[in-house]
């Protein structure tokens, strides 16, 4: 006879997992609204396969060595005397002489960084006073009791780096921040606000570019013909000074005609050139009357300031060694530079500058309010129009330029306007053909970026050109839909927009330090989310360096250049975050769950720590409503391989932790909450919760 089990009924419990996907959604209607997405949320963004990411760290740059690489060492030693943060403590004969500065003291332990010299056992003094004795054997570098002290010693190694990086010299924002050729190169006005200078990365910190001088020629090949060439030396015939000649531009005649004329770029000069003939002396034969100038050469210079500058690197000749670096910043010429030749470009609508750039198609284009300009085919130095140069008026002023890729033939060049777009199709002066592409659609200075599609800032909010291999058939749509009234706040605040490729991100930055990251997935806009940065992106560079990687470089309002993705908090600041997500009613609107348990999928490398906290019913004052609990993670990576579990391991070197804790109380829906803050903590992936519950009653 079977027996009948007469205790208590079995509890139904409802495992559910939401997904973190979809980003702030501040404007649908909460029964509409996808479990997952955000309601509210700072500090936060979704990664490519979903979940959200807390913040990139963020760390000043300028070519010293990074804080995040600054290392510190563990220093056992039994204290007997004063030892205090910032201290030099010593070994001196007839030890080694060892020095650390210190970031911290322990009971038994000094931190220290900038350590020179070998450690020994033996006395260790600080201002010439014996402070203890120091095991040596105990040394540890990067170590410490606990995985928090841990990071923090590497927080405080990283400040004390930081301290030695500096802003651009000059004043006001950074102008214009690029990479070529290895170096960083930046662009702030002067001291006085009277001019732009450039500087470079270096060992040392920014060191300023010299800029040449430029010396306008003219009956150029003289009686001989020859042409004037890079490399020779010039003297004046009269002066009797000379100089090397390092670009040779002509803009009429011809040296064999003896009628050449334009300019020539000398890196320096000896003496003062006077109206005189110039003679060839080195490479010999000497030719005397090679070319004739009015005067001295002028010193080349970022002549007006408060530009704000756009760059790209191309090559218009193909060699391997003549890829060059092109800017314009809309208040002076524009510009080539090979990181020691600097040549102005005249374009014949001085003094109208450009302020926008791109190649396309072997051209350089540059952009004039309304006007468009391209140079010869593979030439950017020669802007005459029977030549193959060219004009397009476009009635409304552009706000930037996006190439969009195609076959050789195919590709085109998006002309982006303030209300309207023109589309340019062809492959040079000859067949160029520009579609106008008016319905009221434009783009916001400095918000077009390509990335799978082409998106940009617009009154309506941020928008997707999707073209089709049909000729002419675009179509537009606002992606942004969903947190409008946000937008809306920000399309007057624009500073600057950049795409990164490895996080399938583009981001727009504006004037009260926040910013949207927005994860686009095949071209489709994914998910949207608000940044806080105590530092604003005034400008942006976001390229490959030269091993492939990619790095992110921001300018901000005081010269200072930071690396995106680097380090482990705002440049020394705490990275505060946090989200809450939309109502879940797990699909049942009117029926009351207990809510027992919410377990947390946790991604990272290194310790993190965070609060959550929960909230029922709406957030309704009328029943009591849970207080927040926190968790702290030590997300160090191993290997599956090397004995990893489910519960506390990493794939492919990630780790991932489930996070749980205990939920209570009864209603219909439930909204997470997840906060964090701190200046030491690695970033975490949350790629979603489990929520456990049991059905209860239908409301009435």
């Amino acid at each position: 006879m079977s027996s009948i089990n007469r205790g208590m009924p079995k509890v139904k419990v409802v495992p559910q997992f939401i997904p973190f996907t979809g980003g702030l959604d501040t404007d649908t209607p909460i029964l509409m609204a996808k479990p997952g997405l955000l309601r509210g949320s700072v500090n936060v963004y979704e990664g490519i396969t979903g979940g959200y990411w807390t913040a990139p760290p963020y760390e000043a740059f300028d070519g010293q060595s990074a804080p995040s690489d600054q290392t510190y060492t563990l220093l056992p030693i039994v204290i007997s005397g004063s030892i205090s943060v910032g201290d030099t403590i010593e070994q001196v004969a007839p030890l080694t002489g060892a020095t650390g500065y210190v970031l911290a003291v322990g009971a038994d332990y000094v931190i220290i960084t900038a350590s020179t010299g070998t450690w020994e056992d033996g006395n260790a003094e600080v201002a010439a006073v014996v402070v203890g004795v120091v095991d040596a054997d105990g040394l540890q570098i990067d170590g410490g009791p606990t995985a928090a002290l841990r990071a923090e010693y590497l927080a405080l190694a990283a400040d004390y780096q930081r301290a030695f990086i500096e802003a651009i010299p000059g004043d006001g924002p950074v102008r214009g921040i690029w990479y070529y050729n290895q170096v960083y190169y930046g662009i702030r006005n002067n001291a006085t606000n009277t001019a732009m200078a450039m500087y470079k990365s270096t060992s040392s910190g920014w060191t300023l570019v010299p800029l040449g001088f430029e010396l306008s020629f003219t009956s150029g090949g003289g009686g001989a013909g020859e042409a004037i060439e890079e490399g020779q030396t010039l003297v004046g015939a009269t002066s009797g000074f000379s100089f090397v000649v390092t670009r040779v531009i002509v803009n009429s005649g011809s040296f064999g005609a003896g009628t050449a004329a334009g300019r020539l770029i000398l890196a320096s000069k000896t003496g003062v050139l006077v109206a005189e003939n110039l003679n060839k002396t080195l490479p010999l034969p000497v030719v005397n009357n090679i070319c004739t100038i009015a005067g001295d050469a002028m010193a080349i210079t970022f002549t007006n300031p408060n530009g704000r500058c756009e760059f790209i690197n191309a090559n218009f000749t193909g060699n391997v060694d003549t890829l060059r670096m092109y800017g314009c910043d809309g208040v002076n010429r524009a510009f080539e530079f090979d990181g020691t030749v600097f040549v102005p470009l005249n374009t014949g609508m001085e003094p109208r500058y450009p302020s926008h750039i791109i190649e396309h198609k072997y051209h350089l284009f540059l952009a004039f309010g309304s006007s468009v300009q391209h140079a010869v085919t593979g030439d950017p130095y020669n802007w005459v129009l029977w030549m193959g140069a060219d004009e397009i008026g476009m009635s409304d002023y552009i706000t930037g330029f996006v190439s969009m890729p195609g076959t050789e033939t195919s590709a085109t060049l998006a002309i982006l306007n303030r209300q309207s777009i023109g589309i340019l199709y062809g492959t040079n002066h000859d067949d160029f053909n520009l579609q106008l592409y008016k319905n009221g659609v434009g783009a916001i200075e400095h918000t077009a970026q390509f990335i799978g599609s082409t998106f940009m800032l617009d009154d309506r909010g941020i928008m997707d050109i999707k073209a089709s291999m049909v000729y002419g058939n675009f179509t537009d749509a606002s992606v942004s839909q969903h947190v409008s009234k946000y937008m809306a706040t920000k399309k007057a605040q624009v500073l600057a927009s950049f795409v990164s490729a490895e996080h399938n991100l583009y981001v727009i930055s504006f004037n009260d330090n926040t910013a949207i990251f927005c994860t686009i997935n095949g071209g489709k806009m994914k998910a949207i989310c608000p940044m806080y940065f105590p530092n604003k992106m005034h400008v942006v560079c976001a390229t490959e360096d030269q091993t492939g990687d990619e790095r992110i470089m921001f300018g901000d309002e005081n010269g200072f250049v930071h690396e995106l993705y680097r380090g482990l908090n705002f440049n020394g600041a705490s990275i505060d975050w946090s989200m809450y997500l939309v109502p879940d009613f797990f699909k049942s609107p009117t029926t009351t769950k207990r809510y027992r348990k919410a377990r947390f999928e946790v991604g990272g490398e290194g310790y993190a720590e965070f609060h959550f906290s929960y909230q029922l019913g709406y957030t309704a004052d009328s029943f009591p409503q849970p207080s927040s609990e926190s968790d702290v993670l030590e997300l160090i990576s191993n290997n599956w391989d090397d004995g990893g579990t489910w519960d506390s391991g990493s794939w492919d070197a990630v780790e991932l932790l489930p996070s749980g804790f205990d939920l209570m109380g009864s209603e219909t829906n439930i909204i997470l909450q997840l906060s964090g803050a701190g200046n030491y903590f690695s970033q975490m992936h949350f790629s979603g919760v489990i929520i456990q519950y049991t059905p209860t009653r239908e409301l009435r």
